[in-house]
Parts: C-alpha cells; structure tokens; sequence
C-alpha cells in the first residue's frame, strides 16, 4: 500500500500555520520583553507604606468613597456599608508570572493594612491571578466572615483547598446580560444588593493571545502556583446598589468593569438604566472601549482603573503599561470636556462622590 501525500492545498495550510505560530511566538517575546524592562523590584526593607495610601480625608453621611488599590481591586463605601472588588494587592514580576510562582505577598498586604472591615461583598470580576490571588489571605486575616464572596464556578473551584470562612455565591446561574436582567444578590440585612452581568476578557498579548483562557471544572486540592493555571473562567461585570435601611430606595448606584470587554458585552440593560442613573462607574482603561463604556452608561463620574503596569512592585513609583493610550485618554477627555466627570487615580488614591 502507497505512502499517502499531502496535497499542495494542505502543505500550503501548514505552512500559513507555522508561519502564524512563528509571528505570534515572536509578538509574544517582544511582548514580554517590553513588560521585563518595564518591571522592576526591590527588597522589602525600602518598603514605605505611608506614601501609598493619598488623599484620605473624613467621610461625611451619605458620601460614596472610593479607594482604589491597584489592577481592578476598589474599595466602594457608603454609610457604614461596603463593596470590594478582585482581591489582589500582589505584584509578582514578570518574571515570576512567565517562568517562577505566583505567591500572596502577605508581608506588603500586613504593611498596607488594608480597611476592609466594614466589607458585606466582595466580588470576583474573573480568576486570573491578578484579580483573585490574595483572596485566600484577605478573607482569613482581613474580611469580616460573616460576608458574601460573589465570583464564578471557576473562581470557587481555585479557593476549594482554604476553606474560606465566607459564603461563596456562584454566579454563573445568577448572572444576565446587556439585554436581560440577572438575580439580585444581596447583603445580610438587605441594605447592600449586586447584580452580576455577562462581561469579556479581551486578549492581553499583542491582541491575538489571551493567557489562562479556560475553565476549571472541578474543585482543585491546592491552590496553583503558576500563573497561567489561574484560569479565567467566566468574565463579570456588576451593578451596585445601596440602598436606604428604612425604605429600600436605591441611594447610591455603581457599576463596576475590571476587564476591558468591547461594549455591549459586560454593560447594564437599558430598562435598569432608566429606573436609576448610575453615580459612579469603575471602569478599565482602553482608548475605544472606555469611552464606547461611558456612551452607554451615562453615569454621573466615572474612575478609570486597571492601567499601571502591575508587575512593578505595589510601592514603586507608579507608572503605565502605555504612557501613549493615557495620553489618548486624557486628550479625548478634553475633546469631550469630560475631564471634571472622570478620575484616573494612582493606586492607594482616595476618591469621594
């Protein structure tokens, strides 16, 4: 019986696929290399917590805070309640994350010491590791026990192996959409509600690879030590309610998008929209999507977030992943006479509304 041969046609195809593996093999590399030279990290005992946290100032009744920590981690308080999103205040290196593990930093989390004692609900916008790794110590040392922990399957099958001492509600039943309304979640006493809305995780390198793309199906017995086992699973974004302890009126809406997906996907129905503006959105940072987010949510002032670069060290000087898309940013701010309706807060930055 004869050797079957490929045909022209399909010698052609592998060819185009080697070739695409080698562009992108190559994209990823320069990619890598960029972020490296940007990273940086320093020995712990240079570290100086009293430069981080800026701007904190009293709080009168009925203003909303927000004190942002850096990649999509925002504490929302308003009247004794509060809201706090992907719990990572770790920065492995880039080097770390390609090639090493990726471990809590528990000794820059003590130095911080972060206020999240009044914290009823903590949600999970994804489980890669930039948006959940800490959680493990922030619920035992940090969150108060009788809170409610709100992220995917994912997400909960990553923390099965610590046990945390919070109620984790699964979302991914829960959730809705841009057209359809999803199941309100709420607090112990019902003064503090989210909905969970169907969001997108856009590829991070060279806008072709999406790193920990994936699922885990099944409860793990240890917690990953490598970056990419952190699987995203599903995207969310959220909407906020605080609601008045008397009446159940909405006092305070916030809507809260750590991951820049492409509009609509991730944004609230419009029949919720019409019943209550939004007052604050979180939203990420990305020269399209941001401002196609802002067209759509029509909120009162919005907080852009998930721009630095994260792999420098939390306690370094702050600097950008693109100094270019921020300069795009602020100059469409301009053009739109937007800049007293949004903040661009440094991590450890205290906003109040």
């Amino acid at each position: 019986m004869g050797t079957l041969k490929p045909t022209e046609q399909q010698k052609g195809y592998g060819a185009s696929l080697i070739n695409y593996k080698l562009i992108v093999g190559f994209c990823s590399l320069l990619w890598c290399c960029f972020i490296w030279a940007c990273s940086n990290t320093i020995p712990f005992q240079t570290l100086d917590a009293s430069t981080f946290y800026k701007g904190l100032k009293p709080v009168a009744e009925n203003e909303l805070s927000i004190q942002y920590f850096g990649i999509g981690s925002v504490l929302i308080s308003y009247n004794g309640k509060a809201v706090f999103t992907d719990p990572c205040f770790s920065t492995p290196s880039l080097q770390e994350v390609a090639f090493g593990k990726v471990t809590t930093d528990t000794a820059l989390i003590n130095l911080l010491n972060p206020p999240l004692q009044e914290v009823e609900l903590t949600l999970i916008g994804h489980a890669h590791y930039d948006h959940l790794l800490d959680l493990p110590y922030l619920a035992s040392q940090f969150l108060p026990a009788e809170g409610k922990i709100v992220g995917c399957q994912t997400a909960e099958h990553l923390m099965t192996p610590v046990s945390l001492p919070q109620q984790f509600v699964v979302a991914n039943q829960l959730k809705g959409d841009y057209h359809n309304r999803g199941t309100w979640i709420f607090n112990r006493d019902s003064t503090l509600r989210v909905m969970v809305f169907t969001g997108h995780h856009p590829p991070q390198i060279a806008r072709i690879i999406k790193f920990g793309m994936g699922k885990i199906k099944q409860p793990l017995d240890e917690i990953p030590e490598k970056a990419n086992k952190w699987k995203e699973g599903e995207t969310y974004t959220f909407l906020v309610d605080f609601l008045h302890s008397e009446n159940q009126e909405i006092d305070k809406r916030v809507f809260i998008q750590t991951s820049s997906g492409k509009p609509p996907r991730g944004m609230v129905p419009v029949d919720i929209l019409t019943e209550k503006a939004i007052d604050v959105a979180i939203v990420p940072a990305n020269v399209h999507r941001t401002f196609a987010a802002i067209n759509w949510l029509k909120a009162d002032h919005y907080v852009i977030v998930h721009w630095e670069n994260f792999f420098r060290h939390k306690l370094l000087k702050t600097k950008p992943f693109s100094q270019r898309s921020i300069n795009k940013i602020n100059a469409k701010l301009t053009e739109l006479n937007l800049e007293e309706q949004v903040s661009i807060p440094l991590p450890g930055e205290f906003l109040v509304f």
